[in-house]
């Protein structure tokens, strides 16, 4: 059920809210993907509402700590 409270909550306008939700993700991510529901609403709020800095955070994150530690940026960003 937590599902729908956490889409209800990056549905809304405020960004404030968005970014919180979003910084609970991280450190998360790896464990999150991995379940049904919760990877499904982490790839929506990464397809819609991440920022570019804060995709990155992300990609890092499922790349593990070599990614983090060279500071490798995809040329996308």
């Amino acid at each position: 059920m937590g599902i729908f409270t956490v889409k209800a909550s990056v549905d809304g306008r405020n960004a404030e809210v968005r970014n919180l939700v979003v910084g609970e993700f991280l450190g998360n991510v790896g464990k999150l993907i991995s379940h049904k529901e919760a990877g499904m609403v982490v790839n929506d709020v990464y397809r819609d509402i991440c920022t570019p800095s804060q995709k990155l955070e992300v990609l890092q994150e499922l790349y593990g700590p070599e990614f983090r530690l060279f500071k490798v940026v995809p040329s996308s960003y």
